[in-house]
């Protein structure tokens, strides 16, 4: 009766594994981001300008180096995330 117990107990594991799998994504890193001082975006094509708003458009891996001045940077419901994710005014 014991061996039918674990044998249940380790099925509901490896069930449980097998539906959670698929919804493990893999995170790239992209690196740094410029916002170059005339206004250019370079390193990636996630994020929109508009006159001084540079809106996120997907989740961003990675640090942002603005070189811009009087600019909004608006997260657009994204994130910048990762391992020394940050934003550096220069």
């Amino acid at each position: 009766m014991e061996d039918k117990g674990a044998l249940l107990i380790v099925l509901l594991i490896l069930g449980s594994l097998l539906v959670s799998l698929p919804q493990i994504g893999v995170v790239k890193a992209e690196g740094t981001i410029y916002i170059r001082a005339d206004g250019t975006v370079e390193g990636t094509d996630k994020i929109q300008q508009e006159g001084n708003v540079y809106t996120l458009t997907g989740n961003i891996y990675g640090s942002i180096v603005v070189e811009r001045y009087n600019i909004v940077i608006d997260g657009g419901g994204y994130t910048l995330q990762g391992r020394g994710a940050a934003i550096d005014g220069t």
